[in-house]
């Protein structure tokens, strides 16, 4: 992930009362290119699909063969009767042309008539439309040729390295686009109520744009897609209608990650509380939890990085989550960091906090929990100064059955397991001796 923020393209939705067809009525475009076949649920190239994701609309590419030149044909909906519902470009019973890639207006009617839109296409080319669903009423619609057939967006992925860094796009098409074809990386800072676009670069199925550093907040409004068209700018306002194919990360956009909003550590009683806030993530297992000792110990192993806990993320998510983690075992100065984990196994670390956590007025050993246990158990003990201390246990006849600590020992709170798992059911004690203190606990072991 990243320690992460995300950015989700939902693509800006328009759905009101009323606001579309009737589904199922459908949404057709007869003509000269299929002999004005129409029937409801005719299925094929010419029967348009609905698309709710963003502006809805409905959606077809077809590839014309014929004579090349104007074909007249009709926008129409309707189930008992097809032809129920029609909208026509210009003035109505007047045949007026639709200009290629360019979104016009079309007037609902229902008295058709033998009158018919007209476009001018080329045999072998492709044609994909868009038809923004206003319901019955005027909406606004766009064809857009291709001199292949379109290309679908296979992959997506970026260098995100921080906020304020200009962000590199690589994008793998599943074929070499068309001439037409335009790729676009669309972003925005503001969860989308603005946004801007980037015309990629490349050949054949390797492409790539870069999102400019201003445009790199690492806010959880921070997102981009990449969609393909053949529009030469287009617009904020109709970017779904202009859109033959898109990559929205399954409608989760994607999120420009960011640091984390937040990472404290507060030192309570005997033990330190971390508190982190992420303003979004992508693909997060979690967080390792790690802490450096920063008191020298005899050998210096307490003075590396190790892991203390560790706490699930939220896999993806665009909603801010909050994150708490407390140690019982720190004492004197100590580092914390976090190692974010991603589901692939790919990490990075959070920058480190430091705090300081009093050391313990007297010694102690507390009682092992769980107690009684099987097979294993944890103790629980306290220096209130560096020294040497071992912690032993023994069975009922005083006879010695494990070693659990032998040798130098920071002040502080300390722990130590005991797998019994070797040994029969019974009662079992745990000694703990440094200098002139020596304290005796008794466990149970039941099998």
């Amino acid at each position: 992930m990243r320690i992460i923020s995300t950015i989700v393209l939902s693509v800006m939705v328009s759905l009101t009362a009323f606001a579309d067809i009737h589904q199922p009525d459908g949404l057709r475009i007869p003509g000269d290119w299929n002999g004005f076949a129409n029937t409801n649920g005719m299925g094929g190239s010419f029967d348009l699909v609905k698309i709710v994701t963003g502006t809805v609309r409905w959606q077809t590419t077809f590839q014309y063969t014929g004579t090349t030149g104007d074909q007249t044909f009709k926008f129409v909906s309707g189930s008992a009767d097809p032809w129920a519902n029609q909208w026509y470009f210009g003035a109505q019973f007047s045949d007026d042309a639709s200009t290629m890639n360019t979104l016009e207006t079309y007037t609902w009617s229902t008295n058709g008539g033998t009158s018919n839109n007209k476009l001018s296409v080329t045999n072998g080319k492709y044609y994909t439309v868009n038809w923004k669903d206003a319901g019955y009423g005027p909406t606004t619609a766009i064809f857009m040729e291709t001199s292949s057939a379109p290309v679908t967006i296979s992959a997506v992925s970026d260098d995100f390295s921080g906020a304020g860094n200009a962000v590199n796009v690589s994008i793998t098409m599943s074929g070499t686009p068309s001439a037409e074809e335009k790729i676009y990386v669309r972003y925005t800072t503001d969860d989308w109520t603005t946004s801007s676009f980037v015309q990629a670069s490349g050949s054949g199925t390797s492409w790539t744009a870069t999102i400019p550093s201003g445009s790199v907040l690492g806010t959880s409004g921070n997102q981009y897609y990449v969609m393909t068209t053949t529009v030469s700018s287009p617009t904020h306002a109709d970017a779904d209608m202009q859109t033959i194919k898109l990559n929205n990360n399954s409608g989760l956009n994607y999120p420009l990650p960011v640091e984390l909003t937040s990472f404290t550590a507060v030192a309570k009683g005997r033990g330190v509380e971390l508190a982190w806030k992420t303003a979004s993530e992508l693909n997060n297992k979690g967080f390792e939890i790690q802490r450096k000792e920063l008191n020298q110990s005899a050998d210096g192993s307490m003075n590396q990085w190790h892991g203390v806990g560790f706490i699930a993320g939220h896999g993806t998510t665009n909603a801010p989550q909050s994150y708490t983690f407390v140690d019982n075992s720190a004492s004197g100065t100590v580092q914390y960091r976090l190692k974010q984990v991603d589901n692939d196994g790919s990490f990075e670390y959070s920058n480190a906090v430091e705090v300081t956590v009093a050391a313990p007025a007297a010694y102690t050993l507390s009682q092992n929990h769980p107690n009684p246990f099987n097979p294993a158990t944890t103790i629980s003990y306290s220096l209130p100064a560096a020294g040497f201390a071992t912690l032993k246990v023994y069975d009922m006849l005083g006879k010695e059955v494990a070693t659990l600590v032998n040798g130098m020992q920071e002040s502080g709170a300390n722990k130590a397991s005991f797998d019994a798992s070797q040994l029969p059911s019974g009662i079992y004690f745990a000694r703990l001796s440094s200098g002139s203190f020596n304290s005796v606990i008794k466990m149970t072991l039941m099998k």
